[in-house]
């Protein structure tokens, strides 16, 4: 089996600016019920995120024919829907939403 994201090998995992907004926001967002929980699942997101790098066809496939050579996927953790890109050897974490947010 070869290297990167064709391969399963390791990638690069790289986070979008939107990324540390979206995660601020679930803080936020979960701070109102349990001030440390927001925390938590941010760390709890991080971990999981990570296994993207030896597994990043983990989430489901994204078919939009307007993406062309871009395959993109979604992955559930935590409640939280993360839509993310693959390019080449990088996994490209795109944007990050909770469930219960409205979009």
């Amino acid at each position: 089996m070869g290297t990167g994201a064709k391969g399963f090998g390791a990638v690069k995992l790289l986070y979008s600016p939107a990324v540390r907004i979206d995660l601020e926001r679930i803080r936020r967002f979960y701070a109102e019920l349990d001030s440390d929980r927001g925390l938590r699942l941010g760390v709890h997101l991080r971990a999981e995120l990570k296994l993207l790098k030896h597994h990043p066809r983990l989430g489901q496939p994204i078919d939009d024919p307007d993406l062309g050579e871009i395959e993109m996927r979604r992955l559930i953790i935590a409640g939280c829907e993360v839509r993310y890109a693959i390019v080449g050897d990088e996994i490209r974490i795109l944007r990050i939403w909770h469930g219960r947010e409205e979009r």
